[in-house]
């Protein structure tokens, strides 16, 4: 960028009345300067200090290009302007070289680690009145928390704190994502990891007796909000389980809640969707699911 204004003011020297070398080529930098901190902030948004730089280099080529064209800048010996027009493309070329580089790195990283983003939720460092209420899930972006609520309803809680203690989600598949609404997971038959059952999943049993839904207590299922999803069987209810991404008001006495998300929202968000579909083609999976005092102890 300083080259390109650079050179603007050398090759217009010779045509210059008023203002000499002298008093020109120190106004050059701070004009660079200016031109950067106004990409910055107003361009690029304070996000990316090179962007600014390559617009502003940029601009420092167009302009020196209209002097060029229009002949403005007389210039006896025409060597110098093979060099300043080769100077000014290897300066552009090097600056989008970059920039696409940068923007192609950058792209791989996010692709490659979908977590980059997400804080990390540290168990230990949480307090927590009803310790025997909270679960810890793990999954691939950390640690997602979920207070239990078994005075809404019992009987669904009693029923998910002991398959959790059983461990028997460990491992298993969210095998239905619908983008940006919920994500549910939870099949113990057809949805485990090394075991997945395309054709079936969404359909297994556990190894319990199905269970009457709870819904006569009022609650509001927003984002977050975490319930048994109903089984093939209509209205029972077995292992499977989905968490809300935004509100769903309707759900309100047509599905069991089990509680709400407390910590680590975000990581939900970056589970792996199925695109087009709900059902998702190699699933992420759930690392573990335990019950707090499991953790502590």
């Amino acid at each position: 960028m300083l080259l390109s204004f650079g050179c603007i003011i050398y090759s217009m020297s010779p045509s210059m009345k008023v203002l000499s070398l002298d008093l020109i080529f120190p106004l050059v930098p701070p004009v660079c300067w200016a031109l950067y901190q106004f990409f910055t902030k107003f361009i690029s948004g304070n996000n990316d200090p090179l962007v600014a730089l390559f617009y502003a280099a940029v601009v420092g080529a167009i302009v020196f290009s209209i002097y060029v064209m229009l002949d403005w800048t007389p210039i006896e010996n025409n060597s110098f302007w093979v060099w300043l027009i080769f100077l000014g493309v290897l300066g552009f070329t090097s600056h989008l070289l970059i920039i696409f580089a940068i923007f192609a790195l950058s792209s791989f990283v996010l692709i490659k680690n979908k977590c980059l983003f997400v804080e990390k939720v540290k168990v230990d460092k949480l307090f927590f009145e009803n310790r025997e209420n909270i679960v810890v899930m793990n999954i691939n972006c950390g640690n997602v928390i979920i207070e239990l609520l078994p005075e809404v309803s019992p009987n669904a809680v009693a029923r998910f704190k002991n398959m959790i203690s059983n461990k028997e989600y460990d491992d298993v598949a969210f095998h239905r994502v619908v983008e940006n609404f919920l994500v549910q997971a939870g099949d113990l038959e057809f949805g485990k990891k090394g075991n997945i059952n395309y054709t079936y999943i969404g359909s297994g049993k556990s190894q319990y007796s199905l269970i009457k839904p709870e819904k006569d207590k009022p609650f509001d299922f927003k984002k977050g909000s975490v319930g048994f999803a109903k089984s093939k069987n209509g209205d029972m209810e077995d292992s499977e389980f989905f968490i809300l991404l935004s509100d769903a008001p309707l759900f309100e006495g047509e599905y069991t809640p089990l509680g709400n998300v407390t910590h680590g929202f975000a990581a939900l968000t970056k589970i792996k969707s199925g695109n087009k579909s709900e059902y998702v083609l190699r699933p992420d999976f759930i690392n573990y699911l335990r019950m707090l005092p499991e953790i502590s102890n």
